[in-house]
């Protein structure tokens, strides 16, 4: 997700500077200050940049430097990397999607809920974690808080202001972690007490960038009994290695583990896929409610979005998304009228990171085609 001032650095070349061939000096210059802008609001390393933007650190070191002999190749994918970014975000938000995924993230929440206990999700990227945590707490209306775990809120202090500001706790904030973690858990205590519910929940999502006294810290407001809180931890499968990482606090992580009274890691099905197909129509159609778009998917479109969201480079659900999402921006920039067909999915392929080659069909698939044209 883009911050806001990541957001403004992008927008600003989107709106100044085109993606061409040549490039004058100011122009360059003004490319390269927006995409150091962008690195810094969004707390991003040089590398992790590059790497999003597809250019290679040391390139991105001359071109910085003045040092490059052609530099308007590389300006010219920092410029389409920085408007690909602001048309993504240009997009009308995906409603949710009660896909099979999502039914499985949302019984987590439920048992650890009801429990009350702690739960962990563990989920590929794509998968639509968020996007169902965020759907539980808006389902219901009180009691739950979702806080997406950034880098600014990895300490106790950090996670525990943000829960302040989500919960809606009155009174002066104080700068001492001690004082905001009685704040928190007194108005949990007030919502376990009241007798319709018997804790609150806070779902804390990207769980792995919390520092391990950031994690104790939410294991211990489950253990007290004055907030009786239940919590769910979710993110990839690196918290799932974070949690068995023995040297990480004393005893490890132990004590949290024996905490965990709802379980849920994706995996792989007997086929091989980590999504399937009906989750993937379902995303999909979903999704184009979500751009106002007409369009039917034909079968075709969507055994190809299938193939998309079970690509071994990752990408899941979200993969899906990308590609109508891709469509539906190539569609406004261009005015050209678009059916979200196989072709379309092609043709906007390398805007999100996909290769325009469809991925070999089966074994099975090639030998009945070769039989027939024989």
């Amino acid at each position: 997700m883009l911050s806001i001032p990541a957001e403004r650095a992008a927008r600003e070349v989107a709106e100044m500077i085109e993606i061409k061939d040549e490039y004058s000096e100011r122009e360059r210059e003004k490319a390269v200050d927006a995409a150091l802008d962008f690195q810094g609001a969004q707390g991003i390393s040089q590398r992790e940049f590059c790497r999003l933007a597809g250019i290679a650190n040391g390139t991105w070191r001359m071109l910085l430097n003045g040092r490059i002999r052609q530099p308007d190749p590389h300006v010219r994918q920092v410029v389409a990397f920085l408007r690909e970014q602001v048309e993504r975000r240009a997009a009308p938000p995906v409603p949710f999607a009660e896909t099979r995924l999502a039914e499985r993230m949302m019984q987590v929440c439920r048992t650890a809920h009801d429990a009350p206990c702690m739960g962990l999700i563990i989920a590929e990227p794509g998968a639509g974690k968020s996007a169902t945590l965020r759907e539980y707490e808006r389902r219901a209306v009180d009691r739950v808080v979702y806080v997406q775990a950034g880098v600014a809120l990895a300490s106790p202090y950090g996670l525990l202001l943000e829960l302040v500001d989500r919960m809606g706790v009155s009174g002066r904030k104080s700068r001492n972690t001690g004082d905001l973690y009685r704040m928190v858990r007194d108005h949990l205590a007030r919502w376990s007490q009241d007798g319709q519910r018997a804790s609150g929940l806070l779902l804390i999502d990207e769980a792995t960038n919390l520092t391990p006294r950031a994690m104790e810290m939410l294991r211990n407001l489950h253990d007290d009994r004055q907030a009786n809180a239940a919590i769910v931890l979710a993110d990839t499968r690196r918290l799932s290695d974070e949690l068995d990482r023995v040297g990480r606090v004393a005893g490890g992580y132990a004590q949290l583990r024996r905490r965990l009274g709802a379980v849920w890691t994706h995996q792989r099905s007997e086929r091989g896929e980590m999504v399937c197909r009906e989750d993937v129509r379902l995303v999909a159609e979903t999704a184009l409610r979500g751009l106002d778009a007409e369009a039917k998917l034909d079968r075709h479109a969507v055994d190809y979005l299938h193939r998309r969201a079970n690509v071994r480079t990752g990408g899941c659900l979200g993969n899906a998304v990308a590609h109508l999402q891709a469509v539906w921006a190539f569609g406004q920039q261009t005015g050209r009228a678009v059916e979200y067909s196989v072709a379309d999915m092609e043709l906007v392929a390398p805007m999100v990171g996909a290769t325009r080659v469809v991925e070999a069909r089966p074994a099975r698939e090639a030998r009945a085609g070769e039989a027939n044209a024989a």
